[in-house]
């Protein structure tokens, strides 16, 4: 005698459709988090992240929007005077 194969845990399981859009909107937060993790390291890590082939060129790579922010804060810091000037 053979047994029906076991359905609930695809219908009830993690990648089940009525666990999916939360499971996209975690995947998304995670995302998002990471992302502005890394920016962090970054920003913190400037002086090393100078070039492509820099110490956190990987980390650049992941989060390419980075450095163009960076950048535009930096000038805007500059224009208003905030930035620390070392001698």
């Amino acid at each position: 005698m053979s047994e029906t194969p076991r359905t609930d845990f695809v219908e009830n399981g993690p990648t089940s459709r009525r666990a999916m859009p939360y499971l996209a909107r975690d995947l998304e937060r995670e995302l998002a988090r990471l992302k502005a993790d890394i920016k962090v390291v970054l920003t913190q890590n400037a002086h090393l992240a100078d070039g492509e082939t820099c110490t956190l060129a990987g980390l650049k790579k992941l989060v390419p929007e980075w450095e163009s922010e960076f950048l535009s804060n930096n000038q805007a810091q500059s224009s208003a005077g905030l930035t620390h000037k070392t001698q």
